[in-house]
């Protein structure tokens, strides 16, 4: 997620707007949304885990829907971030089923999980310095010490 949100360095919705008030103080940048991120790929699991139990995934879609809704109301977020992050959210339940049933299918293959793992991981650290300040942190101090 602080991969997107690096790489797309999209301000809060207060910081593009002095007119937005927000009713709770976040820190980064806004897009994609993590709460919807988060909210849709949990809830979007148990949707696709139980989907036979309907009131149960109704009450789990009015959860991704009001975590969307709550992000705007409070103003940390635009709706093009949250609806982006819990689009993602849906892609992350998406692709874990179509792992799930392949892994079911062809059990031999179960050590490709943690080796793609790791080299996703290792693709999309943020570079460290030796000291191990992150590099996107610090490359932008000024010279002479000051904030």
């Amino acid at each position: 997620m602080q991969f997107l949100k690096l790489t797309f360095c999209v301000y809060r919705p207060w910081v593009r707007c002095g007119d937005i008030k927000p009713l709770e103080s976040a820190s980064g940048y806004s897009f994609p949304s993590g709460h919807s991120v988060t909210a849709a790929s949990n809830y979007g699991t148990l949707i696709e885990r139980y989907r036979k139990r309907r009131a149960f995934c109704i009450l789990m879609a009015a959860l991704i829907v009001l975590t969307m809704f709550s992000r705007n109301y409070i103003g940390v977020h635009t709706p093009q971030d949250v609806c982006v992050g819990a689009l993602l959210g849906i892609l992350v339940v998406i692709g874990g089923s179509f792992l799930w049933r392949l892994l079911e299918d062809h059990p031999k293959w179960d050590f490709l999980i943690p080796a793609a793992g790791a080299l996703l991981s290792a693709a999309f650290s943020p570079p460290r310095h030796s000291d191990g300040v992150l590099s996107s942190t610090s490359f932008r101090r000024p010279k002479g010490g000051g904030i």
